[in-house]
């Protein structure tokens, strides 16, 4: 409750007491126990959503995750060399991470772990889709350097 000294006006308190009505207000979400079916998700209960489309919310949030892992290890490797990205070797470090990285992200995304399981082709088609993101920045990045006289 607002303490009525620091309001504009007297009656501005918001409250039990006060005659306002604050269901229209705040949006409550209760916690709804878990489906009886296991191929059911809890979250289409909440959201009112079919089973289907709920399943497939949840693989577009899991293909989200994968899709910025691998597009942040392309971005990686294009800003760490002001030459073309292939003009040198990645230290051992930096290959040692970004193995580990995909590893992480991949084996929870195809197994189901802590998230919806996709398939392991959409995966390698993110990873390949990964590859030319880096190509195509790399080339923006080298005619960005040119224009900007950058060496």
């Amino acid at each position: 409750m607002i303490p009525s000294s620091t309001s504009s006006q007297a009656g501005d308190s918001f409250g039990p007491s006060s005659g306002h009505d604050l269901s229209a207000v705040v949006d409550v979400h209760l916690p709804v126990p878990p489906s009886d079916r296991k191929d059911r998700p809890a979250t289409a209960e909440l959201s009112g959503l079919t089973t289907d489309e709920a399943e497939r919310r949840l693989s577009l949030r899991t293909l989200a995750v994968v899709t910025l892992v691998f597009s942040g290890q392309a971005v990686i490797y294009v800003v760490r060399e002001r030459q073309r990205m292939w003009s040198s070797a990645p230290g051992r470090w930096l290959v040692a991470s970004s193995v580990a990285d995909l590893t992480i992200i991949t084996m929870p995304a195809t197994n189901g772990l802590l998230m919806t399981a996709l398939p392991l082709e959409l995966i390698a088609g993110m990873l390949c889709a990964a590859v030319v993101l880096a190509i195509i920045l790399d080339s923006a990045k080298l005619v960005l350097f040119h224009r900007l006289a950058i060496t």
